[in-house]
């Protein structure tokens, strides 16, 4: 997209946490996408994407680094159903890290289907041609191995992370 769209956009971030650094453990992840609220087809541009193992105590101050580089409007964290004390906690962590160097909402967001069914949402997007993803990004191939693997493949941490980002947006 262009250069001038840009400015435009409405950014909006999702949060799939992991809670570990372990090597063998998933990966934290959060999309940026933007959207144009006067554009009524609803074009959906991935800004940024992030996907780290870290651990639960370093996890707000790696999401604050990477927050204050891509500059959302809204972050949304997923409340996991066995993490809900922790996913409040992130939130109010991430809350304080922000005042005053970002004017950010960040909120714990409940999910109430399946990866499958949300994964629905950046999908249909992609099929009618109004999903743009700059493929120069450092991510973008580790990205596009998750989401053409995806429900089958190793890792969907970004695929998470899109489909609450797309649903947020």
């Amino acid at each position: 997209f262009d250069a001038a769209t840009r400015p435009r956009l409405t950014r909006v971030t999702f949060v799939d946490t992991a809670w570990s650094a372990r090597e063998t453990a998933d990966y934290s992840a959060a999309v940026t996408v933007g959207y144009d609220p006067a554009d009524s087809e609803r074009r959906l541009y991935v800004l940024s994407w992030f996907r780290q193992r870290v651990d639960e105590a370093d996890l707000p101050a790696a999401l604050a680094v990477h927050l204050l580089a891509v500059r959302p409007h809204l972050v949304g964290v997923e409340r996991a159903a066995y993490r809900q004390a922790a996913t409040a906690e992130l939130v109010r962590a991430l809350s304080t890290r922000l005042v005053g160097h970002l004017a950010a909402a960040v909120v714990g967001v409940g999910v109430a289907t399946d990866k499958v069914t949300r994964a629905r949402v950046p999908a249909a997007h992609a099929e009618a041609g109004l999903l743009y993803v700059d493929t120069a990004h450092p991510l973008w191939p580790v990205a596009q191995s998750e989401l053409l693997g995806f429900p089958l493949g190793r890792f969907d941490d970004l695929v998470d992370a899109l489909s609450g980002a797309a649903a947020l947006a």
